[in-house]
């Protein structure tokens, strides 16, 4: 007895096969479910056999041309998808390949010459094995707070450890370091570390009353009060016409922002029609 024939795969049938084994990679490497399931039903649309037993039942079915094209929409709804993080990482080695090539080989080259190359090739193969858990670091490190230096720079060593060869990741872990240094200052004087982030002011009474909203900013690793505030005010010539200081006896947390709306600055001159304001001296809660 003969066997039956085997019927070979088609080009649709490959590149559906391609598009399920991308959806896999998508799904298990970045944990883009989005991006996996649009990849997978692209290429469901490339399964023939399937579409021609429909069209033999004589029901409804996509043509060969609306395949093509539900196909290719759904392969770049897959792509944009792709987890950002994931996005990131590739364009940022890729950005930094040829400054993490120059300035390691330039390492090498003051001892051997040879060692540099040897070294970028181990970074970058190092990196790629490590591609899962520096996109889980990178994806941990948004949730942070962004004055929240120190903890923002375990993370960078972190990572900078499993991509030694990535000139970007050592460029920004060199950048969160010299943030890290500049809170010494603030260790010793925790009151310099009170900022206004934000002033709106507006004239009330007759019109000669200044009333601001200020945000103050704490960058200081101890809580501040009791804030001197000096509000300078400017004609429309840019003339300093007023100064006006009032003492804010609240308290802002270390590492954070607070609202005061409706402050009473004081009397203020007719001519004035811009303030600034600023922090003169505050006290450790």
């Amino acid at each position: 007895m003969s066997r039956p024939a085997t019927r070979q795969l088609d080009w649709p049938e490959k590149f559906a096969v391609v598009a399920v084994v991308i959806a896999l990679i998508v799904l298990l490497v970045y944990g883009g479910s989005i991006s996996a399931i649009a990849f997978a039903l692209c290429g469901f649309m490339g399964w023939t056999r399937m579409f021609e037993q429909v069209r033999a039942q004589g029901k409804p079915a996509l043509s060969d041309k609306g395949r093509v094209i539900v196909a290719s929409l759904l392969f770049l709804v897959g792509v944009l998808a792709i987890p950002s993080d994931a996005k990131d990482a590739s364009r940022a080695t890729t950005a930094t390949d040829r400054d993490a090539t120059s300035s390691v080989v330039a390492s090498g080259n003051q001892t051997t010459g040879e060692p540099g190359r040897s070294n970028v090739a181990e970074g970058r193969k190092l990196e790629r094995q490590n591609t899962v858990k520096i996109n889980s670091l990178l994806s941990d490190l948004k949730s942070l707070k962004d004055r929240d230096y120190e903890a923002r720079l375990a993370f960078w060593n972190d990572i900078v450890a499993l991509a030694p060869a990535n000139a970007e990741y050592a460029r920004k872990r060199l950048e969160m370091a010299n943030k890290v240094k500049s809170l010494d200052v603030l260790r010793e004087n925790p009151e310099e570390g009170a900022v206004v982030e934000n002033v709106r002011g507006r004239k009330e009474g007759f019109g000669n009353v200044l009333v601001v909203d200020i945000t103050l900013r704490n960058d200081a690793l101890s809580n501040l009060k009791n804030f001197q505030i000096t509000c300078e005010s400017k004609g429309h010539s840019g003339t300093v016409v007023d100064s006006n200081t009032q003492t804010l006896y609240e308290i802002v947390d270390a590492r954070s922002t607070r609202t005061f709306r409706k402050v009473n600055m004081g009397l203020l001159h007719s001519q004035a029609a811009s303030t600034h304001c600023t922090v003169d001296q505050a006290a450790i809660a």
